[in-house]
């Protein structure tokens, strides 16, 4: 079990969970803005070569030709909801 905490504007980088596990997460208060992506578009927004993903603030459109492509899944989570985020899709939130 994990709980995380922040105050508001913190965020994640564009990330995919440890150990590839599946994700309950419950807003207790305040809302946070999620952005995920199917696995199947990691081919645009993961670098193998580097092992990093696309930093979604300032995309590198150099190192990332085929961003764009990308499709994602956009949302605010607001207090009392609950999101289900499946292993291996790569998502980022800010508070």
């Amino acid at each position: 079990t994990w709980l995380f905490l922040g105050p508001r504007g913190c965020q994640t980088r564009l990330h995919v969970d440890v150990w590839h596990t599946d994700a309950w997460l419950c807003m207790i208060q305040g809302s946070k803005k999620f952005i995920m992506y199917h696995p199947a578009h990691l081919k645009y927004i993961f670098d193998e070569a580097s092992q990093t993903y696309v930093d979604l603030n300032r995309p590198d459109v150099e190192k990332f030709p085929d961003f764009l492509k990308a499709i994602p899944i956009e949302f605010v989570l607001e207090q009392g909801e609950t999101v289900f985020i499946p292993r291996r899709w790569p998502h980022y939130a800010v508070a």
